[in-house]
């Protein structure tokens, strides 16, 4: 068995969304436990142990209390982009977890960080892992139901506030800028905003709400109110929000930093953006999508094209790399490497 013990977050955050992902593509193999909740098994013969992001003092705890034998591997799964944020916390975290001879095995979830990481880790060995969204509710994206909100509501996926010091680069004023350079009449609803942001939206004249976060099972209705999602974030080279929206049908605007999507050029030419730093741009993208009704249609189809696409390809590699983690034999052996790298190849 391989036991993900993860610490409480957020709904819609990045990990939550990963380890919820991991667990439908795992077939059974993973049991996700809540460390600060839940009771957690002491490890049979062999089994993995991965915690989420760092060990930290509660898992050495947990890791203490186990007798000693039988012998067990310990993990620690990365889900950062580690090269694509400077943000101080998370490098010295990770720092910390190379120089950890405890930890055996380390799992990224973006593919680029693992193959530094591999430069960086000495003995331990590390596995790409990749961001693995859960399926999209099998709804159809229209629905009869309540007419559209007036004026347009555009989301900002925002799990934390811009002044949180583990915010990553959403690159929100510029969007917000965008917005207000659009010539439309629009409001922005997020999670989570700091005064900062809220001020600077006042002065420059946009609606932008928080609406905390959403209830899981009220988020797929909440969707169908959307116009569009702004996602030309910075620092993502996955972004789960703009999956998730793309997969609900909801037209997103992005940044050159989502790989995955640039890969359809019909997506790319609707909804890229080339430079997210220039809120001309957005707001030109936005101005002809929110225009446009055909255009909006073919911007929603596109997306969720490719988010299937996407989603089918990471799922896959991810049922290789977990059944390989999941058998001692093979865990982290040459042969798993040499599949996932197979199987990697494109985006």
């Amino acid at each position: 068995m391989i036991y993900l013990l993860v610490r409480r977050r957020r709904p819609h955050s990045g990990p939550a969304t990963y380890a919820r992902g991991l667990a439908h593509a795992a077939d059974g193999h993973i049991r996700i436990l809540d460390l600060g909740e839940d009771t957690v098994p002491v490890p049979e013969h062999d089994d993995l142990v991965v915690f989420e992001g760092h060990i930290g003092d509660d898992g050495r705890a947990l890791l203490a209390a186990w007798p000693p034998r039988p012998p067990r591997d310990v993990a620690v799964l990365l889900h950062s982009p580690l090269l694509q944020m400077d943000l101080s916390a998370e490098i010295d975290g990770t720092l910390e977890v190379l120089a950890d001879p405890t930890v055996g095995l380390i799992l990224a979830a973006d593919r680029q960080t693992a193959q530094v990481l591999q430069k960086m880790s000495g003995p331990a060995r590390v596995v790409w892992l990749p961001h693995c969204p859960p399926p999209a509710p099998q709804r159809p994206r229209r629905v009869v139901g309540p007419p559209a909100p007036q004026p347009p509501r555009c989301w900002l996926p925002m799990t934390l506030d811009d002044a949180d010091p583990y915010y990553r680069h959403k690159n929100v004023y510029c969007q917000l800028a965008a917005v207000a350079l659009s010539g439309l009449a629009l409001r922005v609803e997020t999670s989570y905003a700091s005064a900062s942001l809220l001020a600077f939206a006042q002065r420059l004249g946009v609606a932008l709400t928080t609406v905390g976060s959403v209830p899981e099972d009220g988020f797929a209705d909440y969707l169908h109110q959307t116009a569009v999602g702004l996602c030309t974030g910075l620092s993502e080279s996955f972004c789960y929000s703009a999956a998730e929206l793309m997969l609900a049908g909801v037209p997103v605007l992005f940044g050159p930093t989502l790989r995955w999507a640039w890969d359809d050029p019909d997506l790319a030419r609707i909804c890229g953006v080339t430079d997210p730093g220039s809120p001309a741009e957005t707001a030109q993208k936005l101005h002809a999508l929110l225009t446009d009704t055909r255009r909006s249609h073919d911007a929603a189809a596109a997306g969720r094209r490719a988010a299937t696409a996407a989603l089918a390809q990471h799922r896959s590699v991810a049922q290789a790399v977990v059944a390989d983690l999941h058998d001692p034999r093979t865990r982290g052996h040459a042969g798993t490497t040499a599949r996932i790298s197979s199987a990697a190849q494109g985006r």
